[in-house]
């Protein structure tokens, strides 16, 4: 798949892409000519790592502060930012509602939702709209959509992206 509007000044910032979604959506854009920046809680694996277009920080985006200074790793690395994939996300534990603390939905709550806000708020005044094609996209991931499939856990996950699922 080669998409037109992808070129090595593309610069994607994606969320969760150690692993799953997001590791699979820095490996395209990668493959595609893009320079990628990954955030991740986990570590890259050397795959993504070997790519000379990737950079990456470890980090917790429950907490806005990580969150701002990745949006800052990456503008200080690359320059910029052009396409914003909000993809990571924290699942419940397959707990059902009755078994999930406060504590836990706070982390959910804060790693599916509040990070989304604040990446694409720091993000979205740096697009130049009179050059670029710029993007923003928000994965809901298997919590929400799939929630019925899997009975009485991702509860949690669901809720915390029900906006995103309409």
């Amino acid at each position: 798949m080669t998409a037109a509007w992808i070129d090595d000044k593309t610069i994607v910032f994606v969320t969760g892409a150690a692993s799953g979604i997001g590791k699979a959506q820095a490996e395209v854009f990668l493959a595609e000519g893009a320079q990628v920046f990954g955030v991740d809680c986990q570590s890259f694996p050397d795959t993504l790592l070997a790519q000379p277009r990737f950079f990456g920080t470890c980090c917790d985006l429950a907490v806005k502060e990580n969150c701002l200074a990745a949006v800052q790793a990456c503008v200080t690395h690359f320059g910029g930012i052009t396409v914003l994939l909000n993809t990571a996300g924290k699942l419940d534990g397959y707990h059902t509602i009755a078994e999930t603390t406060s504590m836990e939905w706070e982390e959910i709550f804060q790693t599916n939702v509040s990070s989304m806000f604040y990446l694409t708020k720091e993000i979205l005044p740096l697009y130049n709209r009179k050059t670029r094609d710029r993007r923003v996209y928000q994965t809901v991931g298997i919590g929400c959509c799939r929630s019925r499939d899997l009975g009485e856990g991702h509860r949690a996950r669901c809720d915390s992206n029900a906006d995103e699922c309409g």
